[in-house]
């Protein structure tokens, strides 16, 4: 409320607290977001300081793997690539699939950042671990996870453009192609 009616300081107040109060509550994870957002011009380390005085109080709630993700894209937004990419791993491997909120995205952010420091084969394994989780419903659903298609397609242009192995690219964006039909990719 203080928010909408102008009040940043009163309505951010009120963000974090309750983030701390309340971190089962469904509203907790968007809250979170909005004070980060909040706290963002004061710089990556302001962000990762409030994170880290949050993750005690709400380690053991749903919350705390938001907390952790954060951390993690913080250290990335900040350029401490290396850094962002063992969190991302922690991540993946602390709140593992199929319960992980942030699993996929995390190992597909750990790949991507294995790419940019210049190790596609690292990136490749990352992404093959993410895909190996990949299983059918048998019922009506689905188990598929938003960054499946892109790790798969990842994995076949990195094959074609920087491991230059032109057979395994094309064995690669054939399975994609069969396997994602109805992928924009």
């Amino acid at each position: 409320l203080e928010l909408a009616q102008g009040d940043a300081d009163a309505g951010n107040r009120t963000l974090s607290e309750l983030v701390r109060t309340y971190p089962d509550s469904g509203v907790a994870p968007a809250a979170l977001r909005r004070y980060l957002e909040a706290l963002a011009p004061g710089g990556e380390p302001a962000v990762r300081a409030y994170l880290e005085t949050l993750l005690p109080l709400v380690s053991k709630t749903e919350l705390a793997q938001h907390v952790d993700y954060e951390h993690a894209r913080s250290r990335e937004r900040e350029g401490a690539l290396e850094p962002a990419r063992d969190e991302y791993l922690r991540v993946a491997d602390r709140y593992p699939y199929p319960r992980g909120v942030f699993w996929d995205d995390a190992l597909y952010r750990a790949g991507d950042i294995e790419v940019t420091l210049g190790h596609p084969r690292e990136a490749v394994s990352i992404f093959e671990r993410l895909l190996a989780q990949r299983e059918p419903s048998f019922l009506e659903g689905s188990y598929e996870r938003g960054r499946y298609a892109e790790a798969a397609f990842r994995v076949a242009e990195l094959h074609r453009d920087v491991l230059h192995e032109p057979s395994l690219a094309r064995k690669e964006f054939e399975t994609f192609w069969a396997t994602y039909p109805t992928s924009r990719l």
